[in-house]
């Protein structure tokens, strides 16, 4: 690994810090040129409490690991079995079999569009994101999508869910729920 980088907000630290690791012996350029702080690549004071707060999400995290990931994993198999079971042939579950977070499930919906999902679940308190979906004229899709082998008719539809440590079997159900009348308001295939 020549390059490392780390957003803090990702592990519930304050919004706004990061770090970047590089390899001995790696040269990069700074983009921005002033002191020498931060190795000569970044300048400008150092926001302390910022760092310590990077540090102290980094320390907690570690904290009970493999016991939240065991739990992220139940939450994304239930949903993924539900998703499966509720709207099978009408939506395709990307990278079941791959090795992946285990707070996460990418998903596309046949014939739907993801900005519509995304309003309905948005009017239902749900945050949910587009993830890379389609571009440009709506007939061709991402190259990530179309690495992964999506369908033409499930690409446009395709959204990702992602979820903390805070979120319950409970919530994940939930979610469904208002997933499911979303997806009945739409005419989705299931």
């Amino acid at each position: 690994m020549d390059l490392l980088t780390v957003a803090g907000h990702k592990m519930y630290a304050p919004k706004g810090v990061g770090a970047l690791y590089v390899w001995p012996g790696m040269t990069i350029e700074p983009m921005v040129f002033g002191g020498g702080q931060e190795g000569g690549l970044r300048p400008g004071t150092e926001n302390v409490p910022y760092i310590v707060g990077l540090g102290k999400a980094a320390e907690l995290a570690l904290t009970d690991i493999a016991q939240e990931a065991e739990s992220q994993v139940e939450i994304r198999r239930l949903m993924e079995a539900a998703l499966t079971d509720l709207w099978d042939p009408g939506v395709v579950v990307y990278g079941k079999s791959a090795p992946r977070l285990p707070n996460t499930v990418y998903c596309g919906f046949r014939k739907l569009n993801a900005g519509d999902i995304l309003s309905g679940l948005m009017a239902r308190d749900v945050a949910v994101s587009g993830g890379a979906a389609c571009h440009g004229d709506g007939t061709d899709i991402s190259y990530v999508l179309e690495a992964m082998g999506a369908p033409l008719d499930v690409a446009p539809g395709t959204i990702r869910f992602s979820w903390g440590r805070s979120t319950s079997t409970m919530m994940a159900l939930d979610l469904l729920k208002r997933l499911g009348d979303v997806l009945d308001e739409l005419g989705g295939e299931g």
